[in-house]
């Protein structure tokens, strides 16, 4: 098996073959990656961290512990997980979608979704202030412990937000019945507060359906960012627990 590797060009000998363009391929063989991206691709990098340097049209393939498998062995299984795409294009790196064609279907791994049910495809830690953060297997929930203001985030990054003009978070409500802050923010450390972020949204939820949320970062410049996805409570009616259960974290 294959966690986090690193690999240029043919990939060693590995059974795959990387493709770029914005049609769909036609008659993919297994294995077939593409990326979603009208630079023409000049190679590629397998590899857990992205490069340091970048010519024009290289593409890096993002490998983690969790993601999209495929093996990519030719003789014996060597497992291989994809969770991420960038391509290096007017000097400097740009994420886009990524597809793997696998058991006959093509399997999106690079349209960034940075958690989707239950998994992860980027680095994360948690920004918990007066509550915590659980796991499920579809889920994580973002719990404030009321009584005080709180803040409860799973943190992604560091990563490049380059040719990304949004953040969405798709979150239920779960307790009590009405009114807490679903939140968004992005910022250069992944320790800020609320006070010191690039951008941020905070969207006041007052029921129990399943909502979606988005933050503007078109105008976003450039370098690597850390986005919190959670919620928070504060102040006045605020006080009380608040639990919700999120699904998903997004780039567009």
């Amino acid at each position: 098996m294959i966690g986090p590797t690193n690999a240029r060009g043919g990939g060693g000998g590995l059974n795959l073959k990387v493709v770029g363009g914005t049609t769909q391929p036609t008659n993919p063989r297994e294995n077939t990656i593409w990326v979603n991206t009208a630079t023409a691709i000049t190679g590629y990098v397998l590899s857990p961290t992205q490069p340091q340097t970048g010519t024009e049209g290289l593409v890096w393939l993002k490998t983690a512990d969790t993601g999209v498998e495929i093996n990519v062995g030719r003789k014996n299984a060597v497992l291989l997980h994809l969770a991420m795409s960038q391509v290096y294009s007017g000097g400097g790196w740009k994420t886009v979608k990524g597809y793997v064609y696998k058991s006959s279907a093509w399997i999106q791994f690079g349209f960034l979704a940075l958690y989707k049910d239950g998994i992860f495809s980027v680095g994360h830690t948690e920004k918990v202030v007066r509550g915590s953060i659980k796991y499920a297997d579809t889920y994580y929930t973002a719990i404030t412990n009321g009584g005080d203001p709180g803040e409860a985030y799973v943190v992604f990054g560091p990563l490049s937000l380059n040719g990304c003009n949004a953040v969405t978070m798709r979150a239920k409500f779960i307790a009590p019945s009405t009114n807490t802050k679903f939140a968004i923010m992005v910022a250069k450390v992944a320790t800020a507060t609320r006070n010191n972020v690039e951008l941020k949204t905070e969207v006041n939820i007052t029921d129990k359906a399943e909502n979606t949320i988005s933050l503007d970062i078109s105008t976003l410049g450039s370098g690597m960012w850390y986005v919190y996805a959670g919620i928070n409570t504060g102040g006045g009616s605020w006080q009380d627990k608040r639990t919700v259960n999120v699904m998903e974290v997004g780039l567009k």
